[in-house]
């Protein structure tokens, strides 16, 4: 159902986007579709799974913020975290710069979006496997997402390194060729981003929270440091790198 949810997001998000011509409304539109699903597909899909039912007992409240409340924190900071780099080009750097970064960066947001696509995909498993008093099948499953990720990462690598200005040319009529080097470094970073979002759902079907919400703060303030750091003195590069080691860190966390 959360992959179900996902691509009728991405649809809505652009048809919204092209129709009307105004982020806000594209926005509302998508806030509309994942509130909607939530009712349609998400919640009929869970109570197949253990009955659902609506409460008013204030503990039950109490209790549902104090377990969700680090996984809504740690989603709202992995966002700022993501793009980071683009707050420090907004405040450093002239317009046509973030221009440049976001055509560069957007392969590296369809690498997460396919990552994301394959975790919850095979979500409902990762929770059944968790359970399983054989713990080689969950370890097995991550395996093989992690796997697969690297070779559409692997893919993407080959075909704009070869390719690389060709697309954007087509797609931006703009020339980005100097920028090719930035465009590999920042698909590389979106690696190992999409790998600690794997372990994030792993740790999330083992129903540990709270830890989490501690390695986005931690890599928060690196992301705040890495991009004051690089970023103005060398420019999209630096951008560049900032991304990979903010994905870096959040990677390395996540195995810590």
């Amino acid at each position: 159902s959360m992959t179900v949810r996902s691509i009728l997001s991405v649809i809505m998000f652009y048809a919204g986007l092209k129709i009307t011509h105004n982020l806000l409304w594209a926005a509302a539109l998508l806030s509309l579709c994942a509130f909607l699903t939530l009712f349609t597909i998400d919640i009929p899909c869970a109570r197949k799974i253990e009955p659902i039912h609506l409460s008013a007992d204030k503990a039950a409240w109490t209790r549902l913020l104090r377990i969700c409340f680090p996984v809504f924190a740690a989603a709202i900071i992995s966002a700022v975290l993501t793009n980071m780099p683009k707050y420090a080009i907004d405040a450093v750097m002239e317009d046509r710069y973030q221009t440049v970064y976001g055509i560069i960066a957007m392969p590296g947001t369809a690498i997460l979006l396919f990552s994301q696509i394959m975790t919850q995909f095979f979500l409902t498993k990762m929770a059944e496997f968790s359970d399983d008093l054989k713990p080689g099948r969950f370890i097995k499953l991550n395996v093989a997402i992690i796997a697969a990720m690297t070779l559409f990462t692997g893919g993407c690598l080959l075909f704009f390194f070869f390719w690389g200005n060709d697309f954007p040319s087509v797609i931006y009529n703009t020339d980005v060729m100097e920028s090719i080097p930035d465009l590999l470094i920042i698909l590389c970073g979106a690696l190992f981003g999409s790998i600690a979002c794997l372990l994030s759902a792993a740790l999330t079907s083992l129903r540990i929270t709270r830890i989490q919400l501690y390695i986005f703060l931690v890599n928060l303030v690196c992301a705040v440091i890495f991009s004051a750091l690089l970023i103005p003195d060398s420019g999209l590069l630096g951008a560049a790198f900032a991304y990979l080691l903010i994905m870096l860190v959040q990677l390395v966390l996540y195995l810590a």
